[in-house]
Formats: structure tokens, sequence, C-alpha cells
């Protein structure tokens, strides 16, 4: 058996049978119902082409469907049909999900000034989280590009995960990151989220992530839907935010 990282919340490798671990049961999507809507969004650090197509291939990979009535630079209408709730629909794909993987630093010296990015960026998230951001090293080592292949697994000990398959060059990363860092911890953050701050346990060549899903009012599973849709699909530049909502009554 090749050896993995074992860590304290979070297991680095792929994971099978042999842990219990199952993929959820193939039921409708969290994000799916009867509910429609015209949704306007906009981005208005957007200086490139407009995400519209983005934000549509989102909609339709966690069960909604959506169509572009107008698209512009820094602005979208969309019409969402077959959801549980237009609005909670559009919040889910707006996110622009960058992923960072980061690992702990050894302590500064007694008196030394942390970077100013590393408290602006990590200190509000590391309060829900046993990290300390003022020893985490920027930039990340890995990031959505190192990604392959992500899905849900459920069990009763460690409840809804994602876990996400690297690409080679990825596991080349992975394995460099955390060679050395046996006693440490690695951070997972997504848009400056921390999901998990597990201490490396055992060194492993095996190129995965584990993280929790998050929590929602379905265990999980929505929530980690949308983040999936994200972390593996085509990202986003700007950052959108919905202007308004105008539900519609569902087709017969």
């Amino acid at each position: 058996m090749k050896p993995r990282f074992v860590l304290a919340g979070v297991l680095l490798g792929m994971l099978g049978a042999s842990l219990g671990c199952g993929l959820l049961s193939p039921t409708k999507p969290a994000y799916s119902g009867t509910a429609s809507g015209r949704v306007t969004l906009r981005a208005p650090d957007l200086t490139g082409e407009s995400e519209a197509s983005v934000l549509i291939e989102r909609l339709e990979r966690i069960g909604v469907h959506a169509a572009i009535v107008d698209a512009q630079r820094d602005r979208a209408v969309v019409d969402i049909s077959g959801a549980s709730d237009a609005r909670t629909a559009a919040t889910a794909v707006i996110q622009t999900c960058k992923l960072a993987i980061y690992r702990e630093a050894p302590l500064a010296s007694a008196g030394e000034p942390a970077p100013a990015e590393i408290r602006t960026r990590l200190l509000s998230a590391c309060a829900s989280a046993p990290c300390d951001p003022v020893r985490v090293d920027l930039p990340a080592a890995l990031v959505n590009r190192d990604l392959a292949t992500a899905r849900i697994e459920t069990d009763t000990s460690s409840g809804t995960q994602i876990h996400v398959d690297l690409t080679p060059d990825g596991a080349l990363q992975l394995e460099a990151l955390t060679q050395r860092q046996v006693g440490r911890r690695i951070v997972v953050a997504i848009d400056d989220r921390i999901y998990a701050a597990p201490i490396v346990q055992a060194r492993s060549i095996q190129g995965g992530i584990a993280f929790p899903a998050g929590e929602d009012a379905d265990g999980g599973r929505a929530a980690g839907e949308a983040l999936i849709a994200c972390l593996t699909g085509k990202p986003l530049t700007g950052r959108w935010e919905i202007e308004g909502v105008e539900a519609r009554e569902s087709a017969p």
C-alpha cells in the first residue's frame, strides 16, 4: 500500500471504500426545483468580455436551467428556471472560488512584523479554524489550475467532503509542499475563507486533497455542488453581484 498524508481534519490522498466513504446517491441536484426568475447580475470590476456564459455553465452544472437574455461587458441578465430559488442559485454560482493551499511558515523572530497581506487576507478567516495567520506563507503553492477532477463524498465520521484529484504537476507540488511539513499545518482556503488547517502527520506521494464542503441546511451537499461547479469549471475574473431578481411563474 502506498503511503499517504494523514492529517487532522483532512486527508490528502484518494480515499475509497476502505475508509467507509462513498459517493452520494445520484439524487436530484440540491439546487433543482420549480422556481423561476430573471436575475440581473453585474461585475463593477470586470474589464474584459462578459463572463455570462461561465455563469450559465455553472448553473447547468448544479442542475438549474438558465439562458442569457442580455450580456454586456460588466452586466448580464439571465433567465433561471427549474431552481429551488432563483436568487439562491445565482448566489451560488457567482463565487470566484479561488482555491489556495498554503504552507505554515516557521515562527518569525520575536518582534518581527507579519506581512500586511497575510493579515488582511487570512486574519478574519482564521477565527474559525485552528491556524495562525502570521505563520502562513504566501503565495499559494496550489491553485485552481492544479485541480483535475472533484467529487462529493460523505460518511458518518467526517460528514460531507469535497475530494479533489490533482493534475500530475499539482501532485508534484503537493509532495514538495508537504514533504518538510510533518508536524506543521497546511491551510486550505477558498476565496480567503479557511476550509481546513490540518497538521501533516506523515509523508505521502499521492495526489489528492479533501476538505469539508461547508455548512448548509442540506448537510453541506448544496454547498459542495456549488464549490465543485466553480472550482473545476472556467474561472471568473470579475467579482459578480446580484443587482435584482424578478420572480416569475413557472410554466405548467
